[in-house]
């Protein structure tokens, strides 16, 4: 017999699950503190000069241009605080990267730069002030930035009719996030049958934390939504899913993070399942202050044991909307060879 066998004959086993107990919970406050400075050291809080960390300020708020400019209650000069900051994080990423007109980044911004400029002035609306925040060479620039790259893009219900007959490929290549929907309620038959194909999702050990809560009430929508704070100025969707993790499905403190992994292959699982079964639907994050966290369980009655993956707004497609081009980066730039 080794001396861990002779050891766990002669403590008490309620001692022995005692100190698992307290051993896992030091492990997990550890890795968790650990995992928490490297993400401090690299997120891009003020002040951080890398090129990863600008580009994402230039496309944070270039992507509100591209946001206010797919609205469909159009308002002329919107953007006024997006414009001041996407001025100030351009700027940074000309020092940033040297390079910076062969970076996709800088000119998806100014595609957009570009919609909003054309579009006020064909109206003769004006937006000096907005000009104003930019140097000369930027808007020189975005004269050759291409449409293709940035700012807003027409989405139509006609276009989605043949959906579920489409080949993988070109339902993903074809999908995109749009927030404004066709008044249609979708019906409790559609929402489950997109779930029940978003089930097909994989899962660590096929354990299956994922939680659905497909919210229909308009009032408890409105105040989840308000809460979350990415839905401001769009009508209320006709269903907004809540996706949640049990973390009663996991089994160690190394798997503390592994109900975002599983609710995200869900999540997206169900994107496509709702875009193959014509229906619209854009993501929305649930990085929530602690207060919003509390809040937002309260008010959908979500157990402390599940945490908050993501919503997701859905609806009918309308029939012809406007949504955010969200130009991806070539494949180069994220594709690294090991061996």
């Amino acid at each position: 017999m080794s001396t861990k066998q002779i050891i766990k004959k002669i403590i008490p086993s309620g001692i022995v699950k005692k100190y698992k107990k307290v051993k896992a919970w030091r492990l997990l406050k550890s890795d968790a503190i650990k995992q928490l400075k490297r993400y401090d050291s690299a997120f891009a809080k003020p002040g951080t000069q890398g090129r990863t960390q600008t580009e994402a300020r230039v496309t944070f708020y270039a992507h509100q241009i591209e946001k206010g400019l797919s609205h469909g209650a159009f308002r002329m000069g919107f953007g006024q605080a997006a414009l001041k900051n996407l001025s100030v994080t351009l700027r940074e990423l000309k020092i940033t990267d040297p390079e910076y007109r062969e970076n996709v980044i800088y000119w998806s911004a100014l595609a957009a730069l570009r919609e909003y400029r054309i579009r006020h002035e064909a109206v003769h609306f004006d937006i000096s002030d907005s000009i104003a925040l930019f140097p000369k060479d930027i808007w020189e620039d975005s004269q050759k930035a291409d449409s293709h790259l940035g700012g807003s893009v027409t989405v139509t219900a006609a276009s989605k009719e043949n959906n579920n007959q489409l080949p993988f490929e070109r339902l993903f290549l074809g999908r995109r996030s749009v927030r404004e929907y066709s008044p249609q309620p979708v019906t409790k038959e559609e929402i489950q049958h997109a779930v029940e194909i978003a089930m097909k999702a994989p899962s660590v050990c096929n354990r299956q934390p994922v939680r659905v809560y497909a919210i229909t009430d308009k009032v408890v929508m409105k105040e989840a939504l308000q809460l979350q704070g990415g839905f401001n100025g769009y009508p209320m969707p006709p269903v907004l899913f809540l996706i949640t993790a049990d973390n009663g499905a996991f089994l160690w403190p190394n798997e503390r993070n592994e109900g975002f992994t599983d609710g995200g292959l869900f999540s997206m699982a169900l994107l496509l399942s709702l875009e193959a079964n014509d229906l619209a639907a854009c993501p929305l994050n649930t990085m929530m202050s602690d207060e919003i966290d509390r809040k937002t369980r309260n008010l959908i009655g979500i157990p402390d044991d599940e945490f908050l993956v993501m919503y997701i707004a859905a609806g009918h497609f309308a029939s012809k909307t406007k949504t955010c081009v969200s130009h991806r980066f070539p494949v180069k730039r994220i594709l690294k060879y090991v061996g």
